[in-house]
């Protein structure tokens, strides 16, 4: 009598392995989120006057997103079981970049001076214009939009 064959003899179980700078690649993406809402939430306790060390970080911050999703896209040759890593870390990273390049277009679109590099990332409370009164408020209490100031400019 011939005996029968288990069906699920030739499924081997592994391990999955996955990719070191995958992993890392999310890793970098998570601290960029982590210091984009320190310094939100820095800039929003001090009133957006922080000043260029919170652009300086932003900075920081991007370079390690930018580099990030470098790592991620490499992560992508090499030999692995699992891409979830490079997949996830990648558009995390791609994500950051994206935010803090629009907060730095944001910044340059309204500084006015040279010194635009850093104060991009510092202006107004590091998410948008604010306006603080001046001497030349109308009569209603209105600020005319060629004298809003935004506040990090000390």
């Amino acid at each position: 009598m011939a005996k029968k064959k288990d069906r699920y003899a030739a499924y081997v179980y592994e391990e999955t392995k996955y990719s070191g700078k995958g992993i890392l690649a999310t890793v970098l993406g998570g601290v960029s989120l982590l210091i984009f809402l320190v310094l939100v939430g820095v800039c929003i306790l001090i009133g957006g006057t922080a000043g260029e060390w919170i652009g300086s970080i932003g900075f920081t911050a991007f370079a390690v997103a930018f580099y990030g999703l470098v790592t991620g896209l490499q992560s992508f040759r090499q030999q692995c079981k699992s891409y979830i890593f490079c997949k996830v870390g990648t558009l995390f990273c791609g994500f950051m970049v994206a935010v803090w390049f629009l907060i730095f277009c944001m910044g340059l679109a309204a500084e006015t001076d040279a010194g635009a590099l850093v104060g991009g990332f510092r202006a107004a409370g590091f998410l948008g214009v604010a306006q603080r009164k001046t001497d030349k408020e109308s009569d209603d209490g209105q600020i005319r939009a060629a004298d809003a100031v935004y506040l990090g400019s000390g």
